[in-house]
């Protein structure tokens, strides 16, 4: 018999809730019966799926396509298109490229000549770190970027101690209390007492190297988490929330386009600014005051990446033709939203980001003209066991939820509720209401994940920004952008998890300093956003 106690729960809790929320729900359609409170169920039954993880969040993402059309509310054929709309497409040829960036390894290469680079000072190292992960996850996921850093920084943190910080294991002065042959019992009872105090010296010594050591590496696993996330705001290509966002605007926006260029022009700066602001607060918090200005022995560190580097051998080429691939991307991409747009309509950023994908294909592996025999570039099989196919389907959701509400009247009706709650807290200025949500969203992106965010909260920023009579990019962009700010809690995103099991952090101190970090990029993504949105995007 199947009886509800705390055994079953933690064996069945998915079960618990994949049946239990609908059935709650269901009181909302009983009650009421309309379509508003059909949009109402089918949108909480998809996020609290989300949040519980009963089920797969793709899967969950199917949802829409069952329900919307079942309700009355949108005909399955809009429904479905949806998830292949053009955007989707501009996603599926991005990602491929990023795939063979992994696949060809160029982005460790890139990792460890860069490092090289960087200097041996403490905050040298840790700006460095946090440059280099930044400028990779723009190109491949987050979580290979810091899994790519892991032994890296475990290698540079074992250097650091051995040949800079006080040796753990002191020697005193004397080898032995009695090291003279005739000793009174006044030069032994003081013989024994320098060896005792030499011995709780040793021991605060180690005490002071292990406190020196945890700083140390809370300082290089927290940048290099934090500067990977940063990082991924200035891609549009690869960070879903963004993807959506583009997916969203493309669709409901006619008074301002977001592009490849004009993206790339105001996320970028942010993305630097955030970079050099968490090194500085990174430094100032958490590597030792005197050990700031101190260098390790920069033979020994170089000589640790260098052979790393050496065992990734001479670039190849295939590496070659990956670096001249991304090369041509970019180079279409702008050429496209300043010139072929304006010659042919239909052409998008979706056209060269395929192009370049399907050239993947065709290229040799190796050089033929040095008698290799041809063989593509990528192929198939290596390409669908890292593809995120998961995350396609992900962008379905945001449009349809959109269409639904507005279909539905359920949209209309959260407008009034918000429009009321931007006057009770005074919201009637712009700026009021870009604080709030850019702090909103930095805040639940600790507990959900960024795509639940910006599904939900698109449609009602959008509805906010033409009840203030403001361009809904200019609340859109910055939500997109903070929805990925989440710095405090291991569970907040993979990379924050793994560096937290790697540098045996305390929960703690990962808590503070992500929720500072938190408050100065929300704060920052804030300033920026008023100074900078009208002059690139020439809208109010």
């Amino acid at each position: 018999m199947f009886i509800f106690n705390k055994e079953n729960y933690s064996k069945h809790r998915s079960l618990y809730y994949l049946i239990s929320i609908p059935l709650i729900l269901l009181i909302i359609p009983l009650i009421f019966r309309n379509k508003e409170s059909y949009c109402a169920f089918t949108i909480l039954l998809i996020t609290s799926y989300w949040l519980s993880d009963c089920v797969h969040i793709a899967i969950t993402a199917l949802i829409p396509n069952i329900l919307f059309p079942l309700f009355g509310i949108l005909p399955s054929k809009l429904v479905s298109r949806v998830y292949f709309e053009d955007v989707v497409m501009l996603f599926v040829g991005s990602l491929i490229l990023a795939c063979a960036l992994e696949i060809t390894n160029i982005h460790e290469r890139l990792a460890l000549k860069l490092l090289i680079k960087t200097g041996s000072n403490p905050k040298n190292i840790l700006l460095g770190l946090m440059i280099i992960t930044s400028l990779i996850s723009l190109w491949i996921t987050n979580a290979a970027a810091v899994s790519l850093f892991l032994p890296i920084v475990q290698s540079i943190l074992q250097e650091y101690c051995t040949n800079c910080m006080i040796p753990i294991s002191k020697k005193p002065e004397s080898n032995s209390a009695f090291d003279k042959s005739q000793l009174s019992l006044d030069d032994i009872e003081i013989k024994i007492l320098s060896s005792e105090n030499d011995l709780n010296q040793n021991l605060k010594n180690e005490e002071i190297d292990s406190e020196k050591k945890y700083c140390l590496t809370a300082a290089f696993f927290l940048g290099c988490t934090y500067s990977s996330t940063i990082g991924s705001l200035a891609s549009l290509m690869k960070t879903p929330s963004n993807i959506m966002l583009k997916a969203f605007i493309d669709k409901y926006l006619t008074d301002c386009e977001l592009n490849f260029v004009n993206f790339s022009l105001f996320s970028i700066p942010l993305s630097i600014i955030l970079v050099f602001i968490t090194w500085l607060f990174l430094s100032f918090y958490w590597i030792p005051k005197d050990l700031k200005n101190k260098s390790i022995h920069d033979e020994n560190l170089s000589v640790i990446l260098k052979e790393r580097y050496k065992t990734l051998g001479p670039i190849r080429w295939d590496q070659k033709c990956i670096i001249l691939l991304f090369v041509f991307l970019i180079f279409l991409w702008i050429l496209t939203d300043v010139i072929l747009t304006k010659l042919n309509k239909n052409i998008t950023d979706t056209t060269p980001a395929i192009l370049t994908a399907i050239i993947l294909f065709m290229l040799p592996r190796e050089n033929i003209f040095a008698g290799k025999p041809y063989v593509s570039l990528i192929d198939w099989k290596q390409l669908q066991q890292i593809f995120p196919w998961h995350t396609i389907l992900l962008i379905g959701p945001v449009i349809t939820i959109a269409d639904a509400l507005e279909a539905s009247g359920l949209g209309f009706q959260l407008t009034e509720t918000f429009g009321k709650l931007i006057k009770t807290f005074m919201l009637e200025r712009k700026e009021l209401a870009l604080f709030l949500i850019i702090n909103l969203s930095s805040l639940t992106t600790e507990f959900t994940s960024n795509t639940i965010i910006t599904s939900i909260f698109f449609p009602i920023a959008h509805a906010i920004a033409k009840d203030l009579n403001v361009n809904s990019l200019y609340l859109l962009l910055p939500m997109s952008l903070s929805s990925c700010l989440g710095f405090m809690l291991p569970l907040a995103s993979l990379n924050n998890f793994m560096s937290f099991g790697a540098g045996s952090l305390k929960m703690g101190d990962m808590i503070k300093t992500g929720l500072y970090v938190n408050v100065i990029c929300s704060l920052v993504t804030y300033f920026y956003t008023n100074s900078m949105f009208g002059i690139i995007f020439h809208a109010k």
